[in-house]
């Protein structure tokens, strides 16, 4: 209360309460209700494509079932953006922006700032991307088309109609 700050209360507990999210929905409700900000619903991530891939295929298979428990003040936690650590491409990076940005995903970094690369200093500072992660309805999108082995279509309701993501 001194900062004059809102604090963002984390919770960890759903990653471990197994892999299916729609036997979780008791404990979504009774986290928001003590005051949990954000929630982390899978694995850790890992610094590489494989974990960065697997959690991407978990909001994708889950995603419509967890739009009902976020919004302004409480979103799903898919993790840090691996984005400024020296394991993911360019082109891996934008991927995540992007369906981070469409999920409503709190951006959290967990890498040393003075060491991000140029190509990832651009994508973490996409003012369209940010703009949408941020936006003021703070609904989460899904995946509305695709699967693991096919190109996929995000999707989710922003101020003033649709934000897009396209994931190959």
């Amino acid at each position: 209360e001194n900062s004059g700050r809102d604090i963002g209360y984390s919770c960890l507990w759903p990653a471990y309460l197994g892999t299916d999210e729609t036997a979780k929905g008791d404990c979504y409700k009774s986290m928001i209700a003590h005051g949990c900000n954000l929630w982390r619903n899978w694995d850790d991530i890992q610094c590489n494509w494989g974990s960065l891939h697997s959690i991407i295929e978990h909001y994708g298979t889950y995603g419509e079932y967890l739009q009902q428990f976020a919004g302004p003040g409480h979103w799903n936690d898919m993790d840090m953006l691996l984005l400024g650590n020296d394991c993911i491409s360019d082109e891996e990076g934008r991927a995540q922006m992007a369906i981070w940005a469409v999920m409503a995903s709190p951006l959290i970094m967990g890498n040393d700032l003075r060491l991000v690369s140029d190509a990832h200093k651009a994508i973490l500072l996409n003012a369209e991307a940010i703009a949408v992660n941020q936006d003021a309805l703070g609904k989460a999108g899904k995946r509305v088309s695709g699967g693991a082995s096919t190109g996929q279509v995000w999707a989710r309701t922003v101020s003033g109609g649709q934000a897009v993501a396209l994931h190959n």
